[in-house]
């Protein structure tokens, strides 16, 4: 059996060993582990930063989500205080014509301040025989005073219904009136009333066929 140490390569593998042996020595292990701890340290700083970053964002969300709250909350009290007041403003001026229609004999109804809620056309004066006038405004009737002089649209004699002996405003408040059912009811009543005086008077005494009442 040949000694290993007297072989020629020998020598060599121990050189190697040795070579790397002093440079194992060289690095000192405490530094190497340093450095691996400084690196964690890094990487857990720059999680801390994002994660600051982060809280900082929800944080500014927060307030913005508070501050458009309250926004709402503003906006939703003046959206109630203006129906409020646009209510009360209605009652008003509905207070405010009616005391006017009272008061005054010489209105009419395209007077802005008088009639401010509705059509003229929609407004009707109903006469009747004790010259007492009703004034009917959208669905409210009030009664004026005991003048029968109103200010009429037009020619009286055009917007004056005989069969129902009333007096409207204009020709065409008549026009409506006259495809009611009460017109239409006065108008047959007028005729049977008619016929009948007609028929109560007896024969005509002259050549011709008697003549009925005109209207």
């Amino acid at each position: 059996m040949s000694d290993p140490v007297n072989e020629p390569n020998a020598g060599l593998s121990e050189n190697i060993l040795l070579q790397i042996l002093h440079k194992l020595n060289k690095l000192d292990k405490l530094d190497l582990l340093d450095e691996i701890a400084n690196g964690q340290k890094e990487i857990i700083q720059k999680l801390d930063k994002i994660d600051q970053k982060l809280d900082r964002q929800d944080q500014k969300l927060d307030r913005q989500s508070e501050k458009q709250d309250r926004q709402n909350e503003k906006l939703d009290i003046l959206v109630s205080l203006s129906e409020k007041l646009l209510v009360q403003k209605r009652r008003n001026d509905l207070e405010s014509a009616l005391n006017l229609v009272k008061s005054r004999k010489d209105f009419s109804t395209s007077d802005p301040v008088l009639f401010p809620f509705q059509d003229p056309s929609t407004v009707r004066i109903d006469s009747t025989k004790t010259k007492s006038t009703s004034l009917i405004v959208e669905g409210l009737s009030t009664v004026g005073d005991t003048s029968p002089e109103r200010p009429i649209h037009g020619s009286p004699s055009k917007s004056f219904c005989f069969p129902c002996d009333k007096q409207f405003y204009s020709e065409q408040v008549l026009k409506r009136h006259e495809k009611s059912p009460r017109h239409l009811d006065n108008i047959k009543r007028r005729r049977l009333d008619d016929n009948s005086s007609d028929t109560s008077a007896g024969p005509s005494t002259g050549a011709g066929p008697s003549t009925a009442k005109s209207q």
